[in-house]
């Protein structure tokens, strides 16, 4: 705990001091883009309304200050309410060495990486359900050896599996390591690591509730079950682009600690994911965080396969009404750009949930579709 608080002072102690030696004098230079995505939604064989979505409407601020300092601010007013979505400050510590510092993405997940707005499909799956996304902290990154290898390391407030933390509930904070290489063209693997712990109260007990895409709920614990220890991440992970065809596979095992009537234990859960896409005509060159069939008239399809298990101990603690232990599912996605900025896309999945209980489930049918706009 103590060289946790050690390190954030001195990661914090050393960005304000690199921002206070820049010129701040100098002139600004600033970029405004912003994106929105509209969904419809359809289910069969679950209790969840069909409906229409605005899933994300931002606006992002991006500001060079001066050679050595960028700020990005970025708004959401998605899904009827106002939110940051990213907010950060980054200065350049050296030719391939940054230290950022605000709320942005944790670097671990493979696909929550990814820009939302070049998503293969239009929800995410299973392993992002067991990683978090975004959290305030600071982080040193860079890229070394003409983009071959990158790495992060970062201190943070520490978000539960599958969300999103805007402010500390306690004293204890997460480290995440991510290292990434590309030992042939095209080929990128990595291993990501966050450790910490987390300390649960009855009114916010600090444990994710785990949904299938769709926002289908699966799992979530039952009332007076709360977070009481160490929470481990480990994810290995892998991505191919080849010019029109991509490839990712990604695999999260989560390891915490709960507090259950009084009893103290572990849980293991798990999720993975092997997905691909093509586009017709496809890209040239490797873009990163960008369409495959960017610009006017391509089409891309992907398809992808993926599961999450989660530990016997954690269904033993489990709310009555969803106690599903394990799902598997496939899905199929085909995106098409009519025009430069505009993406339509069509995504069908189907979810197969493991018996309760010895009961069997209904499988899980849903269709989205979405119109995206960007500039």
């Amino acid at each position: 705990m103590l060289q946790k608080k050690v390190a954030v002072i001195l990661l914090q102690a050393g960005f304000l001091l690199l921002l206070a030696s820049t010129n701040v004098a100098a002139q600004p230079t600033v970029a405004v883009g912003a994106y929105l995505q509209t969904d419809a939604r359809f289910y069969a064989g679950a209790e969840v309304p069909d409906a229409f979505l605005l899933r994300r409407a931002r606006v992002k601020f991006s500001a060079v200050v001066n050679p050595r300092v960028r700020v990005v601010i970025e708004p959401d007013f998605g899904e009827g309410r106002v939110a940051l979505a990213d907010g950060w400050a980054e200065a350049r510590l050296g030719s391939a060495l940054y230290a950022r510092a605000g709320r942005f993405k944790t670097p671990f997940g493979l696909e929550v990486l990814h820009s939302s707005r070049a998503l293969w499909f239009i929800e995410r799956a299973f392993p992002t359900a067991l990683s978090p996304q975004r959290d305030i902290g600071v982080m040193l990154h860079g890229v070394w050896n003409t983009g071959r290898l990158e790495g992060a390391i970062g201190v943070f407030n520490g978000a539960i599996d599958g969300s999103s933390s805007a402010q500390e509930q306690g004293q204890a904070k997460d480290v995440a390591v991510r290292l990434w290489g590309r030992p042939l063209a095209g080929l990128g693997v990595g291993l990501a690591v966050t450790h910490g712990s987390e300390q649960g109260t009855l009114r916010a007990p600090a444990l994710a509730v785990y949904e299938a895409p769709g926002d289908i709920e699966l799992f979530r614990f039952a009332e007076g079950v709360v977070a009481a220890g160490r929470r481990t991440r480990i994810s290995p992970q892998a991505r191919l682009d080849a010019g029109a065809v991509g490839a990712m596979l990604e695999y999260i095992v989560t390891q915490e600690e709960v507090l259950a009537a009084g009893r103290a234990f572990g849980v293991t859960n798990r999720g993975w994911q092997i997905a691909a896409v093509g586009a017709v005509p496809g890209r040239a060159g490797l873009q990163r965080d960008k369409p495959f069939g960017e610009g006017r008239g391509p089409v891309e399809l992907s398809v992808r396969v993926h599961r999450i298990v989660l530990d016997k101990a954690a269904v033993s603690v489990a709310g009555a009404e969803t106690r599903t232990r394990t799902a598997t599912a496939w899905a199929t996605a085909l995106h098409w750009y009519p025009a430069v900025g505009t993406r339509l896309g069509l995504h069908v999945e189907r979810t197969l949930r493991g018996a309760v209980e010895g009961v069997a489930q209904d499988p899980i049918t849903f269709v989205g579709a979405r119109f995206q706009v960007s500039f």
